[in-house]
């Protein structure tokens, strides 16, 4: 086998590989899906490449077709990846990306057309460093050199853009490696084996990279989302899960008791150790109930059960992690001595909320917005150490088991509501085998 033919195959099973191990990796996004065809494609061509330059008209369009689909499966990774841009760039962006594909399509057509046209001059090798001369060169360059013009024209206005980092980390290593996926279709084939394989270097560091950058903030957001939302991320993307919608969950409030005397008598090292037990402990009872932890307020957090993951029963998801959540903060604060000076309350409130993404500022938060968010955090407040107040409806919802009970308490007035509000006191029922009670 001719030295030129082994490099085709070589780059062509590198090529191949890499496509099926993206795709492999996260099949279920469409982002990747993209970058992942188009390397499958690069190396069929390839693969291809020896019969194409043996003459054979036949196998010489397949390869142009390859060539074009991996070309527009390219721009699409590019089109993908700008479509969390906003504003009028994006959408600027986006149609010129949309363009690029439509002129690779015509030079896909006039491409067919002259191998058919004039067969031995399309299936001839040229020698030298370029093989696009003359007729070929005056056919093909204008129109290939305008879509990947525009196509560098739509990647530089989304840099531009308010982009996440991996999002602008894709961007710049595509506009990196199209020169030299680009320049293999117009050197000679001795040649293109070394550009390609420049190229393909280029956007395997841009995926290394980009699922370090993936791994560490999914390490860093586990502590805070349960699997169950990480697995929904996986599977329909970050926009599904941040989209406004309005559906009914059950927030649960908590707040450290006697956190601000016991700040002022202990060193700052001391008040971080606790804050950063409390976290842990809020961490470790939302990732067991299905919660997703909304906001950190330094002695107090806010968590909302039913969004963005749906969740069966809301309700009684969110009792059962405020219930493990009680029992975990009282013992970590008995074990560490910080009991009695601080203490824990805890308020829970179901109903319908508007959840979504909230923009501004360059940042991105997912926030709830609705009575049963304000509710909650009234009944927080009123709820003194060791106790957790709930509202009617989620005591309702939740139904009584055997593991705990609720206490109905005097309807009470509270601030931002017309009238006093049915509230009852949550507690886990009386242990029949030691006769202690596991919560106040």
């Amino acid at each position: 086998m001719p030295l030129a033919d082994a490099a085709h195959l070589v780059v062509a099973m590198m090529a191949i590989g890499m496509g099926l191990s993206g795709w492999l990796t996260d099949p279920r996004d469409h982002i990747n899906r993209s970058l992942a065809l188009c390397v499958v494609l690069i190396g069929m061509e390839q693969a291809l490449e020896p019969a194409s330059g043996s003459g054979l008209v036949f196998w010489t369009a397949v390869t142009e077709t390859l060539e074009s689909a991996a070309i527009i499966a390219g721009v699409e990774w590019g089109r993908r990846i700008g479509r969390s841009a906003r504003g009028r760039r994006g959408v600027a962006a986006h149609w010129l990306f949309r363009v690029a594909q439509l002129l690779i399509i015509v030079l896909l057509g006039l491409s067919l057309g002259y191998v058919l046209i004039a067969p031995e001059q399309a299936t001839s090798d040229a020698s030298g460093l370029v093989k696009l001369r003359g007729l070929e060169f005056a056919i093909f360059a204008p129109v290939l050199g305008t879509a990947m013009l525009l196509a560098a024209i739509a990647i530089i206005l989304l840099l531009t853009t308010r982009l996440d980092s991996t999002d602008a980390l894709r961007l710049r290593m595509l506009y990196m490696a199209t020169p030299f996926l680009i320049g293999a279709l117009v050197v000679t084939r001795g040649l293109e084996p070394y550009f390609i394989v420049i190229g393909l270097v280029i956007l395997s560091a841009s995926s290394v990279r980009y699922l370090a950058i993936l791994g560490r903030r999914g390490a860093f957001m586990g502590q805070f989302l349960s699997p169950q939302v990480a697995q929904e991320v996986r599977a329909h993307g970050l926009d599904h899960l941040l989209e406004r919608r309005r559906t009914v969950v059950t927030v649960v409030v908590a707040d450290l008791r006697g956190f601000s005397s016991y700040a002022r008598l202990r060193t700052s090292e001391e008040t971080f150790g606790l804050l950063e037990a409390f976290y842990k402990a809020v961490g470790d009872a939302t990732r067991a109930h299905a919660g997703t932890v909304k906001d950190h307020a330094g002695d107090g957090v806010v968590i909302i059960v039913g969004a963005p993951f749906k969740v069966q029963q809301p309700a009684r998801s969110g009792i059962e992690l405020a219930l493990s959540l009680q029992q975990a903060v009282c013992q970590m604060l008995s074990q560490n001595g910080h009991a009695p000076a601080v203490g824990l309350g805890i308020g829970i409130a179901t109903g319908h909320v508007t959840v979504g993404a909230l923009r501004g500022a360059g940042r991105l938060e997912y926030g709830a917005v609705g009575n049963p968010v304000v509710l909650a955090s009234r009944l927080c407040g009123r709820a003194s150490d060791g106790e957790i107040l709930a509202d009617a409806r989620t005591r309702d919802e939740a139904q009584e088991t055997s593991r705990w009970v609720a206490e109905d308490r005097d309807a009470e007035p509270l601030k931002g509501f017309p009238r006093p509000v049915p509230i009852c006191a949550l507690r886990l029922q009386r242990s029949s085998t030691s006769g202690e009670t596991n919560g106040r």
